[in-house]
């Protein structure tokens, strides 16, 4: 059953097409969703098989067989296998690099030929494991070249050194090499069979080579390529070499034409993109398909002539950054095997497009890659290669499983520059251009001119812009979609605003009222209307507040506001918090403080500009204090008096009640009395009062003392200094 995903958007401005006549009967697109069991399905590759079918593994080493209209035919595991490399040779037979567990328990990579109904025919061990690294090449006579790279080290980190094994259709050996450039050792990257010989590619410390070899193994010429990884190599009808990879400082896509001898015919990179994996494949015609990804779960394939140049760049909605291989068919169609779009990770998606780069009733995106001539520098290398040994032993079994496979379309919203916009706004308000649909986007661009600000924004959603003057302003909206460029522009004319204007903020110093004016120019008809709803140009105000109005001409509104104080309303208070008369004590200093709510600057007559001011005599001082732009003016009387303690304490006292001197008390200035004690000869205690001015009247517990000298202890506060203090001597009491 066919079924789409998600809702297609036609626009013109997009080139995009749908293809909706059927393919040709010699040549079938078609566009697969397969479930599978497992997990792992990413790291695509496909071969196609002597009947024009597909077969196509996964990375947990799981191969589906499909004939040449997309329909399954069998599924086959391979147990506790990770799939390395996949090649069907003319007979139908399936050869399969795989990583797995060898008889002895050891990690190595094997190789298993099976039989085009997928039965196994034989196994055999090649070597260490190298974490999804090696390459087979298909002998046309019989067997194939199995690449991969050695641990000839593992201390301190492994080192690994490219090794190649050959085998007769048998699996037997027939020669093992490794080999040398320049006398180190590298990994092996890529390696494809030629008509005389064998291309490797390799790489160590960050440089790349090219080494041919005979077909008994000895290497015939070297070449180094400095800042570049080749993933995937094939040979032209004519002997020239096909190298693709990429750049290790931009990881831009690069594929090549080289002659046999290794010499650069041209060269192109490939970039504009969000991901980039450098695979490409050589088809049967002769020309470069490419597998790019932009992002946004979009895929495409880019097909280059034999001279490099450009044919048509195809996007696909369906997947994500899984590194799928591209393949060229017999038939003229395109392959590309990738991970489904949302799906799980044992979802994979299988996409055969014509020769146009089209599938049958599916969204049918043109891309616009970025395709530059590249100067790549070619420089001579030695290679050398030396025999060595190997022996392993695999058993791996093989098991079916089942699948649900189904037609299935995905569609990808496309972006539209459009947006909403007013035609018209007055100066000093903003506008705020609203996207129609721009998040597919993978970069934004918006110009509002040199009046604007902000003048650009590289964000979806620009927000508020503001205009700096009137005038009509073109904001264009401009993005980057699958590496093409849409744009939309639009204009918008700023209105100058009303010529008004109520004036600052105002405080008014000895005014009752404020006339407030609104009227625009003489000849300019406007409407205006107040806070408080009248619609006068003009208004007088009598109490604190913030008023506003809003002026309307020719459909241009500017609304304006001010706050009007009057100086008595805000500081009604204001004569309490000043200052008053005072005293300054003989000899003594004073420091008068007039700080006050609201002031803003102080000047005093003594040259102090600060709230306070030391005084030392006595005089009237005078005081402006500023609150904002009014002044306040008021005078100090200072008057001088000796302020300092005196104390009279008599030394005798006679209570007989003859109304001469009953009662014993001191006398004093200046002074608070606190406490007084009366002790007698003996220390003992026999009067005690808090208010010493009262007296004491000679009485001990009731009764009257007897004559005698007595003891006085007296408490006072000093008003000076703030301090109590203690004053003692002794009394003479007469009877």
């Amino acid at each position: 059953m066919h079924y789409r995903l998600g809702l297609s958007h036609r626009f013109s401005f997009l080139l995009l097409l749908v293809a909706l006549a059927g393919p040709s009967a010699s040549q079938q697109s078609f566009q697969k969703l397969v479930s599978t069991p497992g997990t792992g399905v990413g790291a695509l590759v496909a071969a196609e098989t002597p009947d024009s079918g597909l077969l196509v593994g996964s990375i947990i080493a799981q191969l589906l067989r499909f004939d040449a209209g997309g329909n399954l035919l069998w599924t086959i595991q391979i147990d506790s296998s990770s799939l390395v490399d996949l090649k069907v040779d003319s007979d139908g037979n399936s050869w399969c690099l795989l990583e797995t567990i060898s008889t002895s328990g050891d990690q190595v990579q094997a190789l298993v030929k099976l039989a085009p109904d997928g039965s196994m025919l034989w196994q055999r061990a090649m070597g260490d494991v190298t974490f999804l690294g090696g390459n087979i090449c298909l002998h046309p006579a019989g067997g194939a070249l199995v690449t991969q790279n050695s641990i000839i080290e593992t201390f301190p980190e492994p080192i690994r050194q490219a090794s190649h094994t050959l085998v007769n259709d048998n699996g037997a050996t027939v020669w093992r090499r490794r080999v040398l450039v320049n006398q180190e050792g590298s990994e092996s990257t890529a390696a494809t069979r030629l008509q005389a010989g064998w291309l490797l590619a390799t790489r160590g410390g960050g440089t790349a080579y090219l080494v041919r070899l005979s077909e008994a193994g000895m290497p015939q010429w070297a070449r180094q390529l400095n800042d570049m990884h080749i993933s995937q190599m094939a040979e032209f009808s004519n002997g020239d070499l096909l190298i693709s990879g990429r750049t290790e400082a931009s990881n831009d896509v690069v594929v090549a034409r080289l002659t046999s001898a290794g010499e650069l015919l041209w060269a192109r990179s490939l970039s504009n993109l969000v991901l980039v994996i450098g695979n490409a494949a050589l088809t049967p015609s002769g020309n470069v398909l490419l597998r790019t990804y932009y992002g946004n779960d979009l895929s495409g394939m880019v097909l280059l002539n034999g001279n490099g140049q450009l044919l048509w760049a195809k996007g696909f909605p369906a997947s994500n950054a899984s590194s799928g291989r591209p393949l060229g068919t017999s038939d003229g169609g395109h392959v590309l095997p990738m991970r489904a779009m949302g799906q799980g990770f044992a979802e994979l998606l299988l996409i055969k497009a014509d020769a146009q780069g089209r599938v049958a009733n599916c969204q049918d995106i043109d891309i616009c890659p970025s395709l530059t001539t590249l100067n790549l520098v070619l420089q001579s290398a030695l290679a050398e290669s030396e025999d060595y040994t190997y022996s392993q032993d695999v058993s791996r079994s093989i098991d079916t499983f089942t699948t649900a496979i189904s037609d299935v379309c995905y569609d990808l919203e496309p972006p539209l520059p459009d947006f909403i916009l007013p035609d018209t706004i007055c100066l000093g308000s903003t506008a705020t251009p609203q996207p129609l649909m721009n998040s597919t986007a993978t970069k934004w661009w918006w110009d509002f001119g040199p009046a604007a600000i902000p003048a650009t924004s590289t964000q979806p959603q620009p927000g508020a812009i503001r205009f700096t003057e009137p005038g009509t302003f073109l904001i264009t909206h401009e993005l980057n979609f699958v590496g093409c460029l849409f744009s939309f522009s639009k204009n918008l004319t700023v209105l100058p605003a009303p010529d008004i204007g109520l004036g600052p903020d105002t405080l008014l110093c000895t005014a009752s009222d404020y006339l407030l004016d609104a009227s625009c120019p003489s000849g300019t008809p406007c409407t205006y209307l107040w806070d408080n709803g009248s619609s006068l140009d003009r208004r007088t105000v009598t109490k604190n507040g913030i008023y506003s109005v809003t002026v309307t001409t020719d459909n241009c509104q500017l609304t304006d506001s001010v706050r009007v104080r009057f100086f008595s309303q805000t500081w009604p208070d204001l004569m309490l918090l000043l200052p008053p008369d005072t005293l300054l004590c003989l000899n003594d200093t004073l420091v008068l403080d007039a700080a006050i709510p609201g002031a803003t600057a102080y000047q005093w007559n003594t040259g102090s500009d600060s709230s306070q001011t030391l005084i030392t005599q006595s005089g009237i001082y005078e005081l402006v204090v500023f609150f904002e732009n009014c002044p306040l003016s008021t005078s100090v009387n200072i008057l001088e008096e000796d302020c300092f303690t005196k104390i009279y304490v008599p030394n005798v006292f006679s209570p007989n009640h003859d109304g001469i001197n009953d009662l014993f008390m001191p006398f004093g200035k200046n002074v608070d009395f606190l406490s007084m004690k009366i002790f007698n000869r003996w220390g003992s205690l026999v009067y005690s009062t808090a208010s010493p001015i009262n007296g004491w009247d000679g009485m001990v517990k009731g009764k009257p003392a007897g004559a005698g000298i007595f003891t006085y202890l007296i408490e006072y506060l000093e008003p000076q200094s703030g301090k109590n203090k203690h004053l003692s001597g002794d009394v003479l009491l007469l009877r």
